[in-house]
């Protein structure tokens, strides 16, 4: 399960919000949001944003 903090980077990068625009937003510094984006990969079983993106379509997070 994701933390709300992991839910949170999770939407904003299905999004299309890159590292610099996440760690803006929430006023986190950059390796942060790093690390938070690896644990979250970690947790939902992807190792690229590509993944990422077919993990959210099939989730229903994003539409094409």
């Amino acid at each position: 399960k994701l933390s709300d903090r992991e839910s949170e980077i999770l939407s904003l990068m299905v999004k299309g919000k890159n590292t610099q625009e996440i760690s803006d937003i929430l006023g986190l510094h950059k390796s942060s949001i790093a690390t938070y984006r690896s644990r979250v990969f970690q947790k939902i079983g992807v190792s690229s944003n590509f993944d990422l993106y077919k993990w959210a379509l099939k989730e229903g997070l994003i539409f094409p």
